[in-house]
């Protein structure tokens, strides 16, 4: 997410909240704050790294992943779209299993609210499957923030 354009799908579709790896997190707001402040993302890295250069490793891997190339189906931009993607079903499969064992212990009285936000959980799940069906609900997710 070096580049200024994957730093900002990031930033505005991801939730900071949900990158639970601290490294991880740490890398990403490096690079989100490198391409706001028009900065090189691994001198950013550098000055957050700690003595034993875990994140300056983590950021050199991350950029070592391959490319785009004309007539291939893989680029940086798919790569970061399907992370985000990835780490939003995991966060909205552990919503919807919380709301579920809610509904569990619950034993036997229906709560029609938490019932509905687990059908929506649901069907949310399943517009997370590609990044052109999910992108209305990224959309309107961003503008409820």
């Amino acid at each position: 997410i070096a580049e200024p354009a994957l730093a900002a799908l990031v930033d505005k579709y991801l939730p900071q909240a949900m990158i639970t790896d601290a490294d991880c997190a740490t890398v990403i707001k490096a690079a989100i704050d490198a391409a706001i402040n028009n900065r090189n993302v691994m001198s950013v890295i550098t000055e957050r790294d700690n003595n034993d250069g875990t994140l300056s490793q983590l950021a050199a891997e991350l950029q070592m992943l391959p490319g785009s190339s004309p007539g291939t189906e893989f680029s940086r931009e798919a790569a970061v779209k399907d992370l985000i993607l990835k780490i939003l079903r995991t966060e909205y499969r552990k919503r919807r299993a919380d709301l579920e064992q809610k509904l569990k212990d619950s034993k036997g009285k229906i709560d029609d609210a938490v019932h509905m936000r687990v059908l929506q959980f649901t069907t949310d799940l399943k517009l997370l499957n590609s990044w052109d069906a999910a992108l209305p609900l990224l959309e309107l997710n961003h503008h409820d923030n």
